[in-house]
């Protein structure tokens, strides 16, 4: 189950990422290679044709290749062809970095300094390198030789205060990147780099401060839009507030309703997204079925469906592009009792190329609820061969199997397979203790739990989630505790706590006890 629908949903507003990388299949870059191919069939020590091979291979993410070639050329490079060499050692360091060997890189790109201590951009490598692998007398001095070489070097003055942040020298690092404010006040990035130097030192309302002002010079900036909600997962209070006080002194700019809202909506603070969506609805500021979608989506998790299918269907209406808003319906239609409408909602999803892990997994959840097994068991098929490193999708898989089509061992498999897929298992969402508790590891189980609690959640979710994991576990008292205290963070969706009741990841369980019943009167009285 994934609570997150729309994790990066100001994208679809204002960010739009138009990057176009061609992959090394593309016929003209195989043409190019070719090329290259022949040239050192005919002389197999020509370094030049080496180098700007690697060029080709490292710009398309080919590492193992790139590093090969680059190798040839610095082999065969007269130690006379200095600026050759000088480019060859950067773009070896460049692979190096992108490989994870730091010190293998470093002694390239010191290599390149010593060819012309003067290159500025050689320089910034190595004073980056150098704070990256905590060699933070030698930062500094890199980065001063930097202000030597350019004296309003913006960069020199963000790595000088990243280094006096180390040193805890907190004033002295304020200094420095204020300094990069005032040479560069125009340029939305220099603010993006002076609000990460400020969470370093925990000063998040400055932090907050720093990133809107980068949005309102440039509304394309991803970073800061990427910044400002993650930084909502350790501090939410903070950037609400922050926005808060900016829709205080310019009520009249829509952007910062849409930013509370979707912020808000993503840290399952639905009641609050909503006012800021109907705000925006109400005076017109945006008209697209992005903003009725996100109205459908706040009113699934308030429980109030009627309302949530009318805006649902009002945002499939406005567009034939409309494959997301088919999803939502679905959703929507699922919590409604509707099964057969909603499989024909995730299958018009799917004919209008909506066809990522979640959808798949949507179908799947439908095709259980209307009896229909074995397609669920494709359908969740179908969502690995999606994106195979989403863990959820083995999950789903061993459920059925398991609950359904009674393949116990089978299910044991997906389970397996599952924690073999975990990329981060110090996230909540990877649901690594769900498949440990299936597999009959229970010890090991509880330890993760234990570890996800003892992060740092201010907007429910790991508890939320823990409450389900002791559900699941058959320890009531301890999901009502967690249940509790997710409630008190704001986590405030009412489908969740009421009605979702499909896989292994819900409160189905609790849901018959007293206590609970009670806490949901009291935190969720309408």
């Amino acid at each position: 189950m994934k609570i997150k629908l729309f994790i990066s949903a100001l994208a679809a507003l204002m960010i739009t990422n138009s990057s176009f990388s061609q992959t090394v299949n593309n016929e003209m870059t195989q043409a190019v290679i070719q090329v290259y191919n022949r040239l050192l069939q005919e002389d197999p020590t020509d370094y030049e044709t080496y180098f700007h091979r690697a060029n080709e291979y490292y710009k398309h993410n080919q590492y193992s290749k790139a590093l090969s070639d680059i190798d040839n050329a610095i082999r065969y490079t007269p130690e006379n062809e200095k600026d050759m060499l000088l480019q060859e050692y950067s773009l070896r360091a460049n692979i190096y970095m992108m490989t994870n060997r730091k010190e293998d890189a470093l002694k390239d790109i010191t290599a390149a300094f010593l060819m012309n201590p003067a290159d500025y951009v050689i320089c910034y490598q190595k004073a980056n390198l150098e704070y990256e692998l905590g060699h933070y007398l030698e930062a500094k001095e890199g980065f001063k030789r930097m202000q030597r070489l350019n004296s309003r070097s913006v960069e020199a003055l963000v790595g000088l205060a990243r280094v006096s942040i180390k040193e805890n020298n907190f004033g002295l690092a304020n200094d420095y990147i204020n300094k990069a404010v005032e040479f560069d006040q125009t340029n939305s990035q220099v603010y993006v780099r002076r609000a990460s130097i400020r969470k370093e030192m925990g000063n998040n309302s400055g932090c907050v401060e720093d990133l809107l002002i980068a949005i309102s010079l440039d509304n394309n900036n991803q970073k800061a839009f990427r910044e400002l909600n993650e930084m909502a997962n350790t501090d939410y209070r903070a950037v609400i507030a922050g926005i808060s006080n900016v829709i205080s002194q310019v009520p009249e700019q829509g952007m910062y309703y849409y930013i509370r809202g979707y912020i808000a909506m993503d840290h399952y603070h639905y009641a609050s997204a909503l006012e800021d969506f109907k705000y925006i609805r109400k005076e017109n500021i945006y008209n697209y079925d992005g903003i009725y979608r996100s109205i459908a989506i706040c009113y699934l998790h308030l429980g109030e469906y009627a309302s949530a299918l009318e805006n649902i269907d009002h945002a499939i209406s406005m567009t034939t592009e409309n494959g997301k808003s088919y999803q939502v319906k679905a959703e929507i239609l699922l919590a409604m009792k509707q099964y057969s409408e909603a499989l024909d909602c995730v299958n018009r999803a799917i004919e209008k190329n909506e066809e990522s892990e979640a959808v798949f997994i949507l179908k799947g959840r439908a095709q259980i609820l209307l009896s229909q097994y074995i397609e669920a068991s494709s359908s969740f098929g179908e969502a690995s061969m999606q994106n195979p490193a989403n863990a959820e999708t083995y999950l789903w898989r061993g459920y059925i199997l398991s609950n359904y089509l009674g393949s116990e061992e089978n299910a044991k498999g997906f389970y397996s397979r599952m924690l073999d897929a975990i990329q981060d298992e110090n996230s909540v969402y990877s649901l690594k203790g769900f498949a440990l508790l299936m597999t009959g590891r229970e010890d090991l189980a509880d330890k993760w739990i234990e570890k996800i609690l003892s992060q740092n959640d201010n907007d429910g979710s790991n508890n939320y989630y823990a409450a389900c994991y002791y559900s699941l576990r058959g320890d009531n008292a301890s999901a009502l505790i967690c249940a509790e205290e997710s409630l008190k963070k704001g986590f405030g969706s009412i489908y969740f706590w009421n009605d979702y009741s499909e896989g292994i990841v819900n409160l189905a369980k609790l849901r018959n006890d007293e206590r609970y019943k009670n806490l949901i009167a009291k935190f969720l009285a309408q």
